[in-house]
């Protein structure tokens, strides 16, 4: 078996979701994230991973997805 280690969350809001990571859940924010395809934050407790990410465009998203998904 092997253990979940990184998951990407799509959210319009990646500073309303870092805060809540941060400060409810007292996660850690682990990095940033600012480039063509995507705007965000890393967060994690230690063992898990989170990536929440605000996509700038579909192809980055995943073209199956409307725009503006989260």
């Amino acid at each position: 078996v092997i253990p979940l280690k990184h998951v990407a969350i799509s959210t319009q809001d990646p500073e309303a979701s870092r805060d809540f990571f941060a400060n409810v859940m007292g996660w850690t924010v682990a990095g940033r994230v600012d480039s063509r395809n995507a705007k965000g934050y890393y967060v994690t407790d230690g063992t898990i991973n989170i990536a929440l990410l605000r996509f700038k465009n579909r192809p980055a998203a995943g073209l199956e997805f409307p725009e503006g998904y989260n």
